[in-house]
């Protein structure tokens, strides 16, 4: 992307995962944006699963210039290639209306005992798999469900089925209605 001046039509060819919603994907795309300054960007989209996390990565410098996701310094070196932070966001706790923890203005890890919540996919971000191992071993009482994204449909079945996301903050933009606890 730092040579995008020698490219023949100056397009900052960007890869980027389908994991999350359209919501998520416009925020990473106006941090993008301001990045990258006024240039051209075209993403190309890489899927859901695990194995197309290797894709994109390995597609840099051939089919996209760089690729935004949730930042893994461990698997950039793997494929040869840097992180660059463009925003951060907390991990929280998305929780819908009908959920009996809804209401409560405090919550505890104990709350969540004996609970179901849903994550993203192992194996395809070892980053995220660490953080989801930590919190799991500590409050091993807590069941997890996971999904293959983080979009509209897994904040409506969460909703449907009474059921707590584990995500990044960004996805308060999702649903409003759920309560978000860091």
């Amino acid at each position: 992307a730092r040579n995008i001046e020698l490219k023949e039509n100056g397009v900052i060819h960007l890869g980027m995962m389908d994991t999350f919603s359209d919501e998520f994907i416009l925020s990473d795309w106006f941090n993008a944006r301001n990045k990258l300054g006024n240039r051209k960007i075209s993403i190309a989209f890489f899927g859901t699963q695990p194995e197309n996390i290797s894709e994109m990565l390995g597609s840099i410098g051939k089919s996209i210039d760089c690729a935004v996701d949730i930042a893994d310094s461990a698997l950039a070196e793997k494929y040869g290639t840097a992180v660059t932070e463009i925003s951060k966001a907390e991990l929280c706790f998305a929780i819908p209306p009908a959920h009996r923890l809804f209401g409560k203005e405090n919550i505890s890890a104990e709350d969540f005992g004996g609970e179901s919540v849903i994550v993203l996919k192992k194996e395809r971000i070892p980053l995220w798999d660490s953080l989801m191992k930590d919190i799991f071993l500590e409050y091993s009482n807590i069941k997890q469900e996971y999904t293959d994204s983080c979009g509209i449909k897994t904040f409506n079945f969460a909703e449907t089925e009474r059921k707590i996301i584990v995500t990044p903050e960004y996805a308060q933009t999702i649903n409003p209605y759920f309560r978000y606890f860091s």
